[in-house]
């Protein structure tokens, strides 16, 4: 990952976080008999005493999850690492090899909304170690064009408790209308499906460095000339090993067209979120390595 390394090594972080524009809620009606879930198994927000120790702010995480913004709820929760606050709203995403993963959004951090001390500093060396790939679209404006790629490799759940992750900015160059381009990207389309905009799905962070190297796609962090976004974002990945993980009353925020309709290349988030929101496990889903 010498590209991505590179580029948050040497610019000055200021902002970022996607734009989740043209989606659709999808929610199924929920099971009636619902067996009681291990609350500590489904995605609460952290505790401020959690963030402080963790080297966040908690009073600078901006667009926090509250429990009554459409997208989050309360309920009783003991763990005193966590709030009452429990996220409803998932949102599908490619792990760095391409496999399925869903996570949640917590809130959004300024490069300041870290501790000015040596947990604050580790806090965002984390954050840089488990980029979060994003893909404005060219087409819509205010959205992006496929889903994000997170690059949450073996050890995501131990090494990086809160979630943190650096999104990076993700664009086609003109190198693809060249006749050497446009052949690697048919290619790609073939093997990975298409986007909102007809561009193909990029779907792996090697795929990611390939097309960089290649001068076919941009790689630049969020945010760096518009001072009013935050530069990192809490999404912590599901781990859906855990049977649970995913409640019932969880629902999936899916990309879709201009007819409302899921994109065919990635339908399989519907399926696999709905079979993981009913049964609280399926074949099939994002296998972690703690």
């Amino acid at each position: 990952m010498k590209k991505i390394t590179n580029i948050i090594t040497n610019l000055v972080l200021i902002s970022i976080f996607a734009a989740i524009g043209c989606v659709t809620i999808m929610a199924q009606g929920l099971d009636t008999a619902v067996e009681d879930l291990a609350e500590e198994t489904r995605p609460f927000d952290f505790s401020d005493k959690y963030y402080d120790a963790n080297g966040v702010q908690p009073q600078l995480v901006t667009d926090r999850a509250s429990g009554q913004d459409g997208k989050s709820i309360f309920t009783k929760n003991a763990d005193e690492n966590y709030s009452d606050v429990r996220l409803l709203a998932t949102y599908p995403a490619y792990n760095f090899d391409g496999s399925a993963l869903y996570f949640n959004h917590y809130g959004e951090l300024f490069d300041t909304s870290f501790s000015a001390d040596a947990n604050g500093r580790e806090a965002m060396e984390i954050a840089k170690g488990f980029p979060m790939f994003v893909f404005p679209s060219a087409a819509v404006k205010g959205s992006i064009r496929q889903s994000n790629v997170l690059d949450a490799r073996a050890g995501y759940f131990t090494k990086n408790p809160l979630g943190l992750s650096i999104l990076v900015e993700v664009r086609f160059t003109d190198r693809v209308e060249k006749e050497d381009g446009a052949q690697i990207l048919k290619d790609l389309g073939a093997r990975n499906g298409y986007s909102l905009d007809g561009t193909p799905i990029i779907k792996t962070v090697e795929e990611i460095d390939y097309l960089t190297g290649l001068e076919l796609i941009t790689q630049k962090v969020r945010g760096l000339d518009t001072k009013n976004v935050p530069s990192f974002a809490i999404v912590k990945a599901i781990d859906t090993t855990k049977t649970g993980a995913v409640a019932p009353d969880a629902f999936l925020v899916a990309l879709t067209n201009d007819s409302g309709e899921v994109l065919d290349a990635e339908a399989h988030f519907v399926d696999q979120f709905d079979c993981l929101r009913k049964s609280g496990s399926c074949g099939g889903a994002a296998e972690f390595q703690p």
